[in-house]
């Protein structure tokens, strides 16, 4: 999910695309409703590291304990790597 969205964020931004600033936040806007669409049920919508991250640190602390975290590292470092490889790839396609 970041990965396309920093693709996209970084395509439509690229004065070499030639994309008009007007069209510039709607393709933005539509690209992450698509992706709330397509991997909402996945992953709850979660793009966003902070997202996740917040709600498992309450749980953690009100009585869940460490099964909160369970897995929180796939949610925190893939993100990370997404946006670079995001934005990686749109640097590769822009040449």
């Amino acid at each position: 999910g970041t990965a396309a969205l920093t693709f996209v964020t970084f395509a439509v931004t690229n004065k070499k695309n030639n994309i008009p600033e007007g069209l510039v936040a709607p393709l933005i806007a539509i690209t992450i409703g698509l992706m709330i669409a397509l991997l909402g049920n996945l992953t709850g919508g979660g793009i966003n590291p902070a997202r996740d991250l917040g709600p498992r640190l309450v749980t953690r602390f009100y009585k869940w304990g460490p099964e909160s975290m369970t897995g929180a590292w796939v949610y925190i470092v893939a993100p990370l790597f997404g946006g670079i490889g995001g934005g990686f790839s749109e640097y590769c396609f822009s040449w």
